[in-house]
């Protein structure tokens, strides 16, 4: 199979459509089951699940789990790696932070943690950061990468990731820039590890850590252990209401993070989405000529300068 910028663009077409007409079944029926956050979270990642699983069915005759979503040592190894990435950068913003006295840690009122929260959350944030990847790097996503080549498809769909979060409340220009990046950043790690464990990983380690320790998520307080981070730095520093995705902090770690997903000893996997287009743009052996074809057959012993054997 060849390149095919039409094939990928009908593709992701019947992908987008069959997303978006889940979407608006599953989140309001979650949400009516749930409540907002929970319903939203939870909706998107059924909904972004089942489109994937039926173009996958459809146009490529694969499981769900060929998306990138083996479960393996391998990827359990990569998925290791990007929690760790992943939570790592977040802790660097927070903890740099409170080096320079830019923030400290305040009791949160009235926020509602318990034990049942504190248990329930990292599961939401593991749904929500999972329903994205899916969404963002999955059948999609994979499909131009096939077909359009992968940085054209990576820094697009980098910046729509970006761009999707300008209505989260109380967003920045930096912080639709920082997400961009972080987009681009999980690309990225796909394109290493073959696989969404690893952008997975990395995209829920910096969900899950950053409420853990009272810092605002994408302009979203959550609290779940009832402690917050308080700021006494500027804007540009603490990234405001919308949280440390905002601020010049991430946009320095997320330099570093770059240097962690191209130095860390990733495993690729077999991403079966893209092996079907062969690595040539000539097929991988020629057609065998017809019987009564003065052409040698495929396999014939002829030694050099002999002619081929015309009898019948």
């Amino acid at each position: 199979m060849r390149r095919s910028p039409t094939r990928a663009a009908i593709q992701t077409g019947v992908f987008l459509l069959l997303y978006i007409i889940l979407a608006y079944v599953c989140i309001g029926l979650f949400h009516w089951a749930f409540g907002y956050f929970a319903g939203l979270t939870l909706g998107q990642l059924v909904a972004t699940a089942g489109a994937t699983a039926l173009t996958m069915r459809i146009f490529a005759d694969l499981p769900l789990s060929a998306v990138g979503l083996h479960l393996s040592k391998p990827s359990l190894r990569n998925a290791v790696l990007g929690l760790a990435g992943g939570a790592g950068s977040a802790l660097l913003v927070v903890g740099s932070s409170l080096v320079m006295h830019w923030a400290h840690f305040e009791p949160s009122t009235g926020s509602g943690a318990n034990w049942r929260t504190a248990l329930f959350f990292p599961f939401l944030i593991l749904a929500g950061a999972l329903a994205e990847e899916i969404l963002f790097h999955g059948f999609a996503f994979q499909t131009l990468f096939r077909d359009i080549g992968s940085w054209a498809a990576i820094l697009p769909v980098g910046f729509l990731f970006g761009f999707l979060h300008n209505d989260n409340p109380n967003h920045t220009t930096l912080s639709l820039i920082n997400t961009a990046a972080f987009g681009i950043l999980f690309g990225l790690a796909f394109l290493r590890s073959h696989d969404l464990w690893l952008p997975a990983g990395l995209h829920f380690g910096w969900n899950v850590v950053l409420p853990l320790v009272g810092a605002d998520l994408s302009g979203i307080t959550i609290e779940p252990t009832g402690v917050t981070l308080v700021w006494t730095a500027s804007q540009l520093i603490s990234g405001g209401k919308y949280g440390p995705e905002a601020s010049l902090l991430t946009t320095a770690v997320l330099f570093v993070l770059l240097f962690y997903i191209l130095k860390i000893p990733v495993t690729k996997q077999q991403a079966p989405l893209l092996s079907l287009v062969s690595s040539s743009l000539l097929p991988d052996s020629l057609p065998e000529p017809p019987a009564d074809s003065l052409l040698p057959r495929t396999g014939s012993n002829l030694s050099a300068g002999s002619p081929p054997n015309t009898q019948p």
